[in-house]
């Protein structure tokens, strides 16, 4: 019987092991690649406001848990989903899952766990994208907020967007387009993405019928949001450098679709690039706006790229991923 299981289980744990492999080595070549980056935001820090740069730090580990409390009051079963685990999931996304481009990477990690507590794979990636289309909405109606409050913004950014950005982008977009036709035109990906697209219905309609829930998770939303504006706030402070909360705002939404858009690991070079071009436009000098961008980076990417490592592979040792 043990000469039994010892078979049955050695091929999936030698599969395993190779996937780590690969993904260690994987984790390996990006820091090494990213060397340039890392190398400025080490010039960088030694060059910030000390307790302006400890309080950007923090900023990050207070957030932490509220992606594991929004994922409770979304989930199906919320008493099997442990918000230590959980939280230490969100964290793996950080660290491994941040390889894969887009962000798909971190919400696959979460999905994952979130399968281990109890749930079907498609519910748990209703639960991610529930979760994360309550974020895209609280940042853009804080963006609309902003817009509406202090108009002259649109203004100032309208009128630095030349007309070769705008092919760039329409380009980039229509690509994605044409990837989303073939993709559903593709029979195994399509029967995928139908089944998971009614389960994705299924939890979230169930879930937008507690009013309690979703009030806590738009509020949730909402407080992430606005500490990731206020971490680019504190970004520039501790520079020496005065920013507003409205364009930290808006730099930082330029740096969020940029970053999603284009197919690097986390948005790396593009989230740098949306929110330097933004501060640009808010009347920052180069060198300035790249600074702010990277040592917002370093709190947001960077810092919680170890431990997100070492959290993956302690949930990993205990099955929990």
């Amino acid at each position: 019987m043990k000469h039994l299981i010892h078979k049955t289980h050695h091929p999936h744990l030698k599969k395993r092991a190779m996937l780590e492999i690969l993904g260690l080595i994987g984790l390996v070549a990006f820091i090494i690649l990213q060397r340039d980056i890392l190398q400025e935001s080490f010039i960088t820090v030694l060059e910030v406001d000390v307790i302006w740069f400890v309080i950007l730090l923090s900023c990050y580990w207070i957030m932490l848990p509220l992606t594991a409390l929004s994922y409770r009051f979304i989930s199906p079963k919320p008493e099997r989903l442990r918000l230590k685990t959980t939280i230490l999931a969100h964290l793996a996304g950080a660290g491994p899952g941040r390889i894969i481009p887009g962000g798909i990477g971190n919400l696959s990690v979460g999905a994952m766990h979130l399968k281990k507590t109890g749930l079907t794979i498609e519910q748990a990636i209703g639960v991610v994208v529930t979760n994360n289309i309550f974020g895209l909405i609280s940042n853009g109606l804080l963006l609309v907020g902003v817009l509406v409050i202090r108009p002259e913004i649109w203004e100032l950014i309208s009128s630095n967007v030349s007309s070769q950005q705008l092919l760039v982008a329409g380009g980039v977009l229509a690509a994605l387009i044409i990837l989303l036709q073939w993709l559903m035109h593709a029979r195994g990906v399509r029967q995928e993405i139908n089944k998971a697209s009614r389960q994705f219905k299924k939890v979230f309609f169930r879930f937008i019928r507690q009013p309690r829930k979703v009030a806590c998770v738009a509020l949730i939303a909402l407080t992430i949001s606005l500490v990731h504006a206020f971490m680019l706030d504190f970004s520039a402070f501790a520079l020496g450098i005065n920013l507003s909360i409205a364009d930290a705002l808006v730099a930082m939404s330029f740096g969020v679709v940029i970053g999603g858009v284009l197919p690097t690991p986390g948005g790396v070079g593009g989230a740098e690039a949306g929110i330097t071009a933004a501060l640009l436009v808010f009347g920052l000098s180069a060198p300035e706006a790249a600074s702010v961008a990277v040592l917002f980076r370093l709190a947001t990417y960077w810092q919680p790229f170890i431990p997100g490592t070492l959290a993956y592979l302690y949930l990993r040792e205990r099955r929990l991923l």
